[in-house]
Formats: structure tokens, C-alpha cells, sequence
């Protein structure tokens, strides 16, 4: 009786030819599927807006604009937390739970507290010094960022740099906005910690907040004088989806890659986890924005 063979398993090159094929079969089916939509563009207006806004997106420097609104977005968020944590007592409060309650309860705004939880050591003269100096960056980075933002709907709606007023009440009136989500997002916390079915309806429904606010900023912000109020809501629905994904992706995957970024490297870990959920957000806009130019191009036959 012969002896069993044993079993043989697959080589290197065998394996690499193997992905290869793969990766050769999925791009020749991607490009294929690229084909079949190109042809259906002229008969389904999505499929043209899509296409339209892939291509303003590659042209004006998309990923460009987000890593630079991520920056800003960064420079906001964290003397926005040292604010709330020397001022109102936030410290402890952080330092006393998981970053995925954190997470859950107050998005990137709770991990953010959650990395520099220290602060309820200090006494109360060195947290007034913290205050003052965290309250004027914060106003500073509110203004750079409604600057860039302003800057990046200008170059996405392909129009002359327009004079800027009001720098001061805009910088004000995002941080209110920003203070206003944060208070959503800490009842939608609670709410789901009490009742998962109650937390879910709420967060479905909490989609509308972003986006109205969206809505509303959009239309601030320089576009074709052409465009209605009217021209934004396409955007600003993305955008609001956009926010509540990416509270569940912090929630979800953030808060645990955050504490062991934290563990490894500290606070550049934490820095990094910040940073890649505001290039995220960053991208959001950039998209949203890019989502209007190309919609209102297509409704109205306009070239931009």
C-alpha cells in the first residue's frame, strides 16, 4: 500500500501569480465597469453629476484641499477641548472613562479630552493661564479655518477670490456650531446607552442636524452667484451622512486604534488618530462642496 502523499502548499511565486491574476481580473473589471457607466452618462443624470464631480475633484486638487482643511480642522479641535476641559471641568470626567464611552458619548472631541486628561491636576492658576492662552488659539484657529473654507469653495466653484467680511462673527458663530453639535452628540450618547433601538432612531434622525447646518454654511461660503440656496442640499445631505458615518467609524474603530496608538507611541499616536478622522471630515467637505458644483452644472447646462 502506497504511503499518503502529503498535502502541498502552494509556493511563493504560486501564490504571487495567484494575487496577480486577481488583481489583473478586478481591474479589467473595474475598467470595464468604468466603460458601461461612461456610456450611460448622457441618458442618467446621477451617472453624469458622478462623473462630473469625480473629475472637478481630480482637477481642483481634492485630496490638496482636504489635508489642508485637516490641518485647520486640528488646530481648532484642540484648544476647543483645552477650553472645555480647564473651563467647565471636563478633565475629570475624561480621565475617569474609556475612550469608547468617550468616543460614543462625544465623538473625536471626547477622545481628544480623553488624551490630555491630565489638565484636572492643575491647579487653579495654571488652569486660568491654560484657559486664556487655549481661548485665544481657539478664536485664531476658528478664524484660519472658516478662511480655508471660504478659500476651498472658491477654488472648487471656479470663482474670482471674493473680498471677506465678518471674519470675527463667522469665527464665533462656527464655534457656537461646533459647541451645538457636541451637545447633540453627548444627548444621542446617553440616549443610546439607555435604549440601543432609542439610540439608533435618534442617530438616523440626527443625520438632519449636520446637514442643515451644512446647508447653511454652504450657502455662506463663496459660490457661483448664479446658485440658489437651493443649490446646496445635495451636498449638505451628503455631508450629513458623511457626519454620522464617521461618528460611527470613531466610535467603532477609532476609539480602539486610539488607546493603542496611545499605549505605543504616546501622544503622537493620539495625534495621529485625530488627525486621520480630520483628514476624513476634511475629505467630507471637500466632496460636499464638489457634490454641489457638479449638481448645479448639470441642472442648469452651465459651464463653471
Amino acid at each position: 500500500m502506497d504511503d499518503a502523499q502529503p498535502s502541498q502548499r502552494p509556493t511563493k511565486p504560486a501564490r504571487r501569480e495567484r494575487l496577480r491574476h486577481q488583481k489583473v481580473a478586478l481591474t479589467n473589471r473595474a475598467t470595464a465597469t468604468v466603460e458601461r457607466l461612461e456610456q450611460q452618462r448622457s441618458a442618467s443624470r446621477f451617472i453624469d453629476v458622478g462623473f462630473a464631480m469625480y473629475e472637478g475633484d481630480r482637477a481642483r486638487g481634492g485630496s490638496l484641499l482636504a489635508g489642508a482643511l485637516a490641518f485647520r480642522f486640528f488646530m481648532l479641535l484642540v484648544p476647543y477641548v483645552v477650553v472645555m476641559m480647564a473651563g467647565f471641568g471636563f478633565a475629570a470626567d475624561a480621565a475617569e472613562q474609556s475612550s469608547r464611552t468617550l468616543a460614543n458619548r462625544a465623538g473625536i472631541e471626547g477622545l481628544a479630552a480623553k488624551a490630555i486628561s491630565n489638565l484636572s491636576t492643575l491647579s487653579t492658576g495654571q488652569r486660568i493661564v491654560i484657559l486664556t492662552i487655549a481661548t485665544v488659539a481657539l478664536f485664531s484657529g476658528a478664524r484660519a479655518l472658516v478662511r480655508a473654507l471660504r478659500l476651498t469653495s472658491t477654488l472648487l466653484w471656479a470663482i474670482p477670490v471674493q473680498p471677506r467680511r465678518g471674519a470675527a462673527r463667522e469665527a464665533l458663530v462656527f464655534i457656537g456650531a461646533v459647541t451645538l453639535s457636541l451637545v447633540v452628540g453627548d444627548l444621542l450618547g446617553r440616549a443610546r446607552a439607555q435604549s440601543f433601538t432609542l439610540g439608533l432612531i435618534l442617530t438616523l434622525a440626527a443625520v438632519g442636524l449636520p446637514a442643515a447646518m451644512a446647508l447653511g454654511l454652504w450657502s455662506k461660503l463663496p459660490h457661483d452667484p448664479r446658485a440658489l440656496w437651493t443649490a446646496h442640499w445635495p451636498g449638505a445631505l451628503l455631508f450629513g451622512i458623511a457626519v454620522q458615518g464617521l461618528h460611527l467609524f470613531t466610535v467603532l474603530y477609532l476609539a480602539r486604534s486610539f488607546t493603542t496608538k496611545s499605549e505605543t507611541y504616546g501622544a503622537l499616536g493620539s495625534a495621529i488618530a485625530i488627525l486621520l478622522w480630520a483628514y476624513i471630515l476634511g475629505r467630507s467637505v471637500v466632496l460636499a462642496i464638489g457634490l454641489n458644483v457638479a449638481a448645479f452644472r448639470d441642472l442648469n447646462k452651465v459651464d463653471l
